[in-house]
C-alpha cells in the first residue's frame, strides 16, 4: 500500500461480508421445516456459500490482528497510522489479486499472506489441501507474485520487503503445533523460515529481509 492507494474505493470488506451473511440468514429463515428437512440440494449450495463467507470473515479478522501486531513491533517506522493500514485491508475484496496485505512507504515495505485454518480431525496436523495452500503462500513470499498489486513479480522484486505469513492460532494451540511440524519438513525449500517471537525486535527482522516470518495470531 502507498499513499496513492489510500481512498481509492468506498468498498469495505467487513461491511460487505456482514451484509452477505445477513442476507443468507434472512433467506435461510424463510425456509420451512426442521434443519434436516432444509437440507435440499439448493439449500446446501446456499449454505456452502455462507460458510465461504464465514471463512472470509475469519481471515479478515486474522488480518486485522496481524496489522495490530506488526504496527506494535514497527510502530516508529510507518508513515501511515494503524487505522489507515487497516482501511486498506478493508478496501481489498476477498480473493483479490496479489498478497493479502501489501504495504510500501519511504521507510518500510512488507508483504503478508494470512491463513485461518484449523488442523483436520480435531488433531494437530494440517490436511493435504491446507498444506498445499501454505506451500503456495511460502513460495510467493520467497519468489514474488505475478499479480501483486505493487508489481512484485519475480524474486528480486521483493528485495527490501519484510515477508510474513500470519496464521490464526486456536486456544488449544493445535494450529501452532501443526505449523511447527510442517516447517520442520518444508522450510529448507523456501529459504529461511522462522517463527516471530514476542522478544523479537527490528534488529532481528533486519538480519535478513529474505527471511519469511511466521506470525501466530489470536491465542499466542
Amino acid at each position: 500500500m502507498s499513499k496513492k492507494q489510500m481512498g481509492k474505493s468506498s468498498y469495505d470488506r467487513e461491511d460487505a461480508l456482514k451484509k452477505e451473511f445477513n442476507d443468507f440468514l434472512k433467506e435461510w429463515s424463510k425456509k420451512k421445516g426442521t434443519l434436516t428437512e432444509k437440507m435440499t440440494l439448493d439449500n446446501l449450495v446456499l449454505l456452502k456459500s455462507a460458510l465461504r463467507n464465514v471463512h472470509n470473515r475469519a481471515t479478515l479478522e486474522t488480518a486485522k490482528l496481524f496489522v495490530k501486531r506488526l504496527v506494535k513491533l514497527l510502530q516508529t517506522k510507518f508513515e501511515q497510522s494503524q487505522d489507515d493500514i487497516l482501511k486498506d485491508v478493508l478496501a481489498t475484496p476477498p480473493n483479490a489479486n496479489g498478497y493479502d496485505i501489501e504495504y510500501k512507504d519511504k521507510q518500510i515495505a512488507f508483504v503478508a499472506e494470512i491463513k485461518c485454518n484449523l488442523p483436520i480431525n480435531n488433531g494437530d496436523t494440517f490436511g493435504a489441501n491446507q498444506i498445499k495452500g501454505i506451500r503456495k503462500d511460502l513460495e510467493c513470499l520467497r519468489s514474488g507474485k505475478s499479480k501483486s498489486r505493487l508489481g512484485l513479480k519475480g524474486e528480486t522484486a521483493l528485495d527490501g520487503y519484510y515477508r510474513f505469513l500470519g496464521v490464526y492460532n486456536d486456544k488449544e494451540g493445535r494450529a501452532r503445533k501443526a505449523m511447527e511440524s510442517l516447517c520442520k519438513t518444508i522450510k529448507d525449500k523456501y529459504g529461511s523460515v522462522e517463527f516471530l517471537k514476542k522478544e523479537h525486535t527490528m534488529k532481528d527482522l533486519n538480519k535478513s529481509k529474505k527471511t519469511i516470518w511466521i506470525v501466530m495470531l489470536g491465542n499466542d
